[in-house]
């Protein structure tokens, strides 16, 4: 079996910026590791199931909340897998997916391909899509998933609204 492995992180407002020479921020310093971390985590899987990576795709700085997996710049290439590319393999759902729709959509069109999606550590235990308690899983996670990012909104704009009301500024002064 020859698989993929996708991992994505979404940068974080806090920790250390990792600079270039020019002193350009690249990404924060945990995102760095994060990204790693899954891949990692991927790469264990993958071995213990005898699954052969033939590529790391990786999208750095992308949101799967405002960014569709499809327009992500190489989520693009996971629409596109050759036909012996036969596993997809991410750390967990929201690598992948934020939006419940977008990813029903897409699960069922690598189901017909004959893609076989793989989370290597959903909250300690992996989840294989080509079994229908898998599947079932998948379905119930991506609303979970949404509303989790539904709720991190929420917050942050009740957050916003109450510094507003207090006299605090909120954003950046225009100078």
């Amino acid at each position: 079996m020859q698989g993929v492995i996708y991992a994505r992180f979404s940068p974080r407002r806090a920790g250390k910026t990792v600079q270039d020479q020019d002193g350009n921020a690249l990404f924060k310093a945990e995102d760095g590791q994060t990204i790693e971390c899954q891949i990692e985590t991927c790469r264990e899987y993958c071995r213990l199931r005898g699954i052969e990576v033939v590529d790391v795709i990786e999208d750095r700085f992308e949101s799967a909340r405002s960014t569709p997996l499809g327009e992500r710049e190489n989520g693009k290439r996971l629409l596109s897998l050759p036909r012996s590319t036969t596993e997809i393999v991410a750390a967990k759902l929201d690598r992948l997916f934020r939006d419940s729709a977008d990813g029903i959509v897409l699960m069922r069109k690598w189901q017909e391909a004959r893609k076989n999606v793989h989370f290597a550590d959903q909250g300690g235990n992996s989840i294989n899509m080509g079994t229908p308690i898998g599947r079932m899983m998948v379905r119930t996670l991506l609303s979970m998933a949404e509303f989790e990012a539904d709720m991190i909104a929420d917050r942050t704009s009740t957050m916003m609204q109450h510094r507003q009301s207090m006299g605090q500024q909120i954003g950046r002064a225009h100078v």
